[in-house]
């Protein structure tokens, strides 16, 4: 059995000969350093500050994936992909706070250690324990990580969790994608779910009223993030305005594409206009960033082969009630009833930058 012997902050596998022996590692947050003189060791750090309130499914990934660790015989291996604040590091950490009050340490990597002594201290390790790689891509370039796939194979008898985020999923070796035996779980975090935006805002957000036109918003954007929910959120609590409003000056956009043709259809009172009685009856824009005007029309009193104004319609993108970003369809509420863009077959857009 491994004892561990502390001095000051830091902690070293050692045996039961050496004074100060704890018989298990205690909870809290490690970092793994080496010295030249005396080799790999743990530093105490400070632990991860608890969360308020968690939102989404954070608190059923992180209690599935800890159960399943804890049920498993050896090492389990977990890979959160996604960018910064899309949540990948909220689960992280959840993991390690929800870990430590099961008496389970986190160990922290920071470096890009390799070789057969690293290996042989973290199985000395005999404590179940959380490692967390924080930005492994960036920390490990490729070669480097073919070089620890041996430590997320499960052979390693000692009982680890090993926890994986990046932000570019394409810099993970792919001998890492597709292999359960050393990733068992992968989740890749496409920015903010809409029950954690609909709950934040439930807390944050005064004007309540504007919920579904923020959560519309944020279909706009391939990953909406924390970082882009929050500031609008302040914003629109600061100067009491609606999103379309309080967007106008945040750095938030929504993709930037070309311009494509749409068809435009409008339907009122639960009927389709004909194409006579509104203009335009297309439009050449991107409906994730521009607005544009509908006029609609109905027949003149005073002229009977003549028409006349009768709605005018400013949409927004904010205004998007349903979309289908391959189909091509943008559905907008407007008073009465609602506008669809339908982008033309002969128009296309480049996805690359949605998906």
């Amino acid at each position: 059995m491994s004892y561990y012997i502390k001095k000051d902050s830091v902690f070293r596998v050692t045996s039961e000969k050496a004074l100060d022996i704890y018989d298990k590692l205690p909870p809290g947050n490690y970092i793994l350093k080496f010295s030249v003189d005396s080799g790999f060791y743990l530093e105490q750090a400070e632990s991860f500050p608890g969360i308020k309130k968690l939102y989404g499914n954070t608190v059923s990934n992180a209690a599935r994936i800890l159960n399943t660790f804890l049920d498993r015989p050896a090492a389990t291996g977990v890979l959160l992909s996604g960018e910064k604040g899309s949540g990948k590091t909220l689960l992280a950490k959840t993991l390690s706070i929800k870990g430590g009050l099961m008496g389970i340490p986190t160990i922290i990597i920071n470096n890009d250690f390799i070789g057969e002594n690293f290996f042989k201290f973290l199985q000395d390790i005999d404590t179940p324990c959380i490692v967390l790689f924080d930005e492994f891509e960036k920390i490990y370039n490729d070669k480097d990580q073919e070089k620890v796939l041996t430590l997320f194979d499960g052979t390693f008898p000692s009982k680890k969790l090993f926890v994986i985020t990046c932000n570019d999923p394409y810099r993970i070796n792919r001998h890492m994608i597709n292999r359960p035996g050393r990733m068992f779980y992968y989740l890749a975090f496409k920015g903010l779910e809409v029950q954690f935006i609909r709950e934040y805002c439930e807390d944050n957000l005064e004007n309540k009223k504007h919920i579904d036109k923020i959560v519309n918003f944020s279909l706009l954007f391939e990953h909406f993030n924390f970082d882009a929910l929050n500031a609008l959120v302040e914003e629109m609590n600061r100067y009491r305005e609606d999103p379309a409003k309080a967007l106008e000056m945040l750095n938030i956009k929504p993709t930037e594409e070309s311009n494509t043709s749409h068809t435009i259809k409008v339907i009122l009172g639960g009927k389709e206009l004909h194409r006579d009685n509104y203009d335009p009856t297309e439009w050449k824009g991107n409906p994730l960033s521009g607005s544009l005007y509908v006029e609609t029309y109905k027949k003149d009193e005073e002229n009977n082969d003549g028409l006349q104004m009768d709605k005018r319609f400013l949409i927004h993108p904010s205004d998007i009630v349903k979309l289908d970003m391959h189909g091509g369809v943008f559905e907008y509420d407007v008073p009465g009833g609602k506008i669809i863009l339908n982008r033309k077959k002969d128009s296309r857009l480049n996805f690359a930058n949605f998906y």
